[in-house]
């Protein structure tokens, strides 16, 4: 993923908005997104499943990009899934959750973190969140940057707001190469009626491929939770 993100700034926009892609691509600049009016210091962009199917127009480091996500997109389909079908008898749900999600919900999205001049040292890039899809896999780089946030001792509503007073511990989820950190807030919500032990999540130095597969509208399940 590295040579699309090594262009200028105005090249990468100017290619997701001619790709043809519509809403099926989205680039996110760098520092543009914010929690709490604090900035992510990061870059992506995100293919949503069904992309990978219809003509676009892009150029080479871009469409390298787009042809190594398909791959992979598919492959952590099948191993969402199949976890899928594995935990919703333990969740006690009118439906399982393969049959309330859909492949067209899903994405992939390369992630770039950089650092800007010499006093640009803090590790953390992404302040503490929360994220809402049903299930994340998080692929880290050799920096393995991710940490969960242990919420089973808070007794207020979870939310990026109680991770912060309440001062919890953020745990590293060191993933060696080949392995992938699966973030699954909705189901062990679910699991646990409302209050999962690993909830909100920050990113530190590095980057990864993450895979959401969000609800369907009128699925139902968020009913259940």
């Amino acid at each position: 993923s590295q040579p699309f993100f090594e262009r200028p700034l105005e090249e990468k926009i100017a290619e997701c908005a001619n790709s043809g892609a519509g809403s099926l691509s989205r680039f996110v600049p760098f520092a543009s997104e914010k929690i709490r009016g604090i900035a992510h210091l990061d870059e992506s962009i995100e293919f949503q499943h069904g992309l990978y199917e219809q003509p676009g127009n892009w150029s080479v480091s871009g469409q390298e990009l787009l042809d190594a996500s398909k791959a992979f997109h598919e492959e952590c389909h099948r191993i969402q899934f199949h976890i899928f079908d594995c935990v919703s008898p333990s969740l006690s749900l009118s439906r399982p959750l393969s049959a309330i999600h859909s492949y067209r919900n899903t994405f992939v999205a390369p992630y770039n973190y950089r650092f800007d001049g010499d006093q640009d040292t803090d590790p953390r890039r992404v302040p503490p969140h929360i994220d809402p899809a049903t299930m994340l896999f998080c692929f880290q780089d050799e920096y393995a940057g991710l940490e969960v946030a242990d919420m089973s001792k808070v007794t207020r509503s979870i939310s990026t707001t109680a991770v912060q007073k309440a001062d919890v511990l953020f745990v590293p989820m060191t993933a060696q190469p080949g392995e992938f950190v699966p973030v699954s807030r909705a189901c062990l919500a679910a699991a646990s009626r409302g209050r999962e032990a690993l909830g909100a999540s920050r990113d530190k130095t590095g980057g990864y491929l993450g895979v959401s597969c969000e609800l369907l509208d009128g699925a139902g399940f968020g009913d259940e939770l």
